[in-house]
């Protein structure tokens, strides 16, 4: 992903004085993305940031990553909001089996079932009148995710700091993290 820069709206967004925090539900995917691969090391996909990942790639930064993929495919970067029904159901499933692995790995992710979340949106209508309320709320659903992901990721990177520090005052080393 090269350099870690944040452009002037992003900065605006995630630079906040203290003690104001910043408001999680600005954050599009592609600044939660470029964030939690900056800022969290223990979490990298296995080909890269920038690759998208293999079938056997399941680890939370490939799945990161896949989220980011299908939302520029399917929304962002799409030619058409038209795919028919075997594309929409192989979208689907790829959905399902992304959120099943990243609710299973972080136990202490919110307790909102997000596939179950996701099925109401499944079952709307998809008809080209109706259609375009559906993808603006799968874009929401999805943006939601990817905003608990970092709230999770956040908390897993504090805790380890916390026990990293612990560990080197009770062995006795110096350590300014």
């Amino acid at each position: 992903m090269g350099r870690f820069r944040l452009n002037s709206k992003e900065k605006k967004k995630c630079c906040i004085q203290p003690p104001d925090i910043p408001d999680y539900s600005q954050f599009d995917v592609t600044l939660l993305c470029k964030l939690i691969s900056h800022l969290c090391p223990s979490i990298q996909p296995r080909q890269g940031w920038g690759v998208e990942p293999s079938d056997g790639d399941t680890g939370l930064g490939d799945d990161i990553v896949r989220i980011r993929v299908l939302r520029n495919e399917v929304f962002a970067h799409a030619a058409s909001a038209e795919i028919d029904d075997e594309t929409f159901e192989d979208i689907w499933d790829d959905i399902k089996r992304v959120l099943t692995r990243i609710q299973t790995s972080t136990p202490n992710f919110k307790s909102v079932d997000y596939v179950v979340k996701l099925q109401t949106v499944k079952g709307m209508p998809k008809d080209s009148e109706e259609c375009a309320t559906v993808k603006p709320r799968l874009r929401e659903e999805l943006q939601r995710i990817a905003e608990d992901i970092t709230i999770e990721v956040k908390g897993k990177l504090r805790r380890m700091k916390r026990e990293l520090v612990k560990a080197v005052r009770v062995n006795g080393f110096k350590i300014n993290i």
